[in-house]
């Protein structure tokens, strides 16, 4: 009853405030055109550039800051809008434009609000610099850009040259303490115990340079480990990082976020990672490509890391970590790491990223690359990483969801600190925790959820349920056979809850995860 109430609120107010606008003076298609100068690096600068030098755009404008395109209107092609006297970037006060036809490709406004009324209709984006898009529920259009903030200038008749600069930032202080105060999100785990990281951060030249010197403290190690970052922005879209550490890494944080898997050590005992510490150097060479305001995005890297490794405990009960359950269970916080190739590991790194978020579909992944040129044991192998994210969304809101993770070795077998485990917590979760390991990993899952419309908990929102399997195997220089899990899934908000078995050796679990959209 709401909807109904709130549309029929929207059909009866829209024309009364598009009686208001006169109407926009068109110029015939072809005969005004416009040219984008500079968008000044904005993120919607090329979609501009795209929709203001299509062919045979119509060019209108309102001197007096407003006006319309009355329901009979009909145009073939895109329209681009200029809002008041457009003189050295000077906005009019409630400056907006209203589409109340029919469009058959874009609509651009300059200097104000894209109102689209109800019947209006665009087959392609509309846009608005300087101001925002606004949709009556009964009009239809393409994909929505807004630069609000964005100051706007114009010049010409016949010929209209445009520039626009994005809303100012605020310019970082050279120096500043993120979070709370330098200290940053703190994590728990059963080498290090707490780790409290704290450092200021430096930022010269608007943050194209910037330097991150942190210090953890580890509690259970009784260490203080220095981490210094410096990234480097000589142009946009081009970042250098390069970094110098010693701490204690891991594997197996793909399996679970940092924060879950803290939060679990503490209360169950449960810690789904190997460990081992190292001191580490790196240098990393990014470039971004893509379109944010189509959700595209891109970043192939190339660098190198030289480190030196060795194997880290738990291995002396009188430090054991501390937890509110299970504590002396030997496969929890008791668990051993398993040994590692003790020395120096130096390799060259690439990789590539990247990922697509439409309306009903969302795409990420990720693979990188290591080939070492010394290994502790002189190996000679070539390690590459896959991970990958697929989430479609129909229109009724029910959600197909399919992830994978892999590694993939070849030539030597890779040291034991290149190995990836599988087993435990929300990852194959009816063997033992990280059972199965190496330099061989694929692991695959699926889920189905629909939402259950008719219950809704205040905060949380509507619980879901459906069907979730997953399937791995982990080896060294192979796979054997592979574990499979199905069961049902309820799922409210970012929580999980699942019973599977394994319909080869009908072993069962109930458990609580947390799916986050990363």
């Amino acid at each position: 009853m709401r909807r109904l109430a709130s549309l029929a609120l929207c059909v009866i107010a829209s024309p009364v405030v598009a009686q208001t606008r006169p109407p926009l003076a068109c110029a015939a298609p072809g005969s005004r055109t416009a040219t984008l100068v500079s968008g000044h690096r904005a993120a919607s600068e090329v979609l501009v550039r795209q929709v203001v030098e299509t062919p045979g755009a119509q060019v209108c404008i309102a001197p007096l800051g407003t006006g319309g395109l009355p329901p009979d209107t009909a145009i073939n092609g895109s329209v681009v809008i200029f809002l008041g006297p457009g003189i050295d970037g000077i906005a009019l006060p409630g400056a907006n434009a209203a589409v109340s036809g029919v469009v058959h490709g874009d609509v651009i406004v300059f200097g104000g609000d894209l109102f689209l009324e109800p019947g209006a209709k665009v087959d392609g984006r509309v846009v608005a610099i300087g101001g925002g898009v606004y949709l009556s529920a009964l009009a239809t259009a393409g994909r929505q850009v807004a630069e609000r903030g964005a100051r706007v200038a114009w010049h010409g008749t016949d010929t209209v040259a445009v520039t626009y600069w994005p809303a100012p930032v605020n310019r970082p202080p050279f120096i500043s303490f993120p979070v709370i105060y330098g200290l940053r999100i703190p994590s728990y785990d059963r080498v290090n115990g707490l780790s409290i990281p704290w450092g200021p951060q430096f930022s010269v030249d608007s943050a194209r340079l910037v330097f991150d010197p942190i210090v953890t403290y580890r509690s259970n190690l009784g260490k203080f480990d220095p981490k210094g970052t410096v990234v480097w922005t000589p142009v946009e879209r081009l970042s250098i990082v390069g970094s110098a550490e010693r701490g204690t890494f891991t594997n197996d944080e793909w399996n679970r976020p940092t924060i879950f898997n803290s939060v679990a050590s503490l209360v169950t005992g449960s810690d789904t990672r190997n460990y081992f510490r190292a001191d580490r150097l790196q240098l990393l060479v990014a470039r971004s490509w893509g379109d944010p305001t189509a959700g595209i995005s891109l970043q192939p890297s190339l660098g190198v890391r030289d480190e030196f490794d060795w194997t880290t405990g738990p291995n002396n009960p009188k430090h054991v970590v501390w937890s509110f359950l299970d504590r002396d269970k030997p496969d929890k916080l008791r668990r051993f790491n398993p040994p590692i190739d003790d020395g120096r590991l130096a390799s060259v790194l690439a990789g590539l990223s990247g990922g697509y978020r439409g309306e009903s579909v969302s795409i990420s992944g990720s693979a990188e690359v290591e080939v070492p040129f010394q290994a502790p044991n002189g190996q000679r192998f070539t390690q590459t990483t896959v991970d990958g994210l697929l989430r479609f969304i129909s229109f009724t809101d029910v959600q197909f969801q399919f992830g994978l993770h892999a590694v993939v070795t070849v030539g030597d077998t890779a040291p034991p600190q290149r190995f990836t485990y599988l087993g435990g917590g929300s990852v194959l979760s009816t063997l033992d925790i990280l059972q199965i390991g190496g330099d061989e990993v694929l692991y695959g899952y699926g889920e189905f959820l629909a939402p259950l419309r008719f219950i809704k908990i205040p905060l949380l929102g509507n619980p879901a349920v459906g069907i979730f399997t997953a399937t791995g195997s982990a080896g060294v220089q192979g796979l054997p056979h592979f574990t499979v899990n199905v069961g049902p899934r309820l799922a409210l908000s970012v929580f999980e809850l699942d019973w599977v078995i394994d319909p080869s050796t009908k072993f069962t679990n109930v458990g609580l995860g947390v799916n986050l959209p990363y």
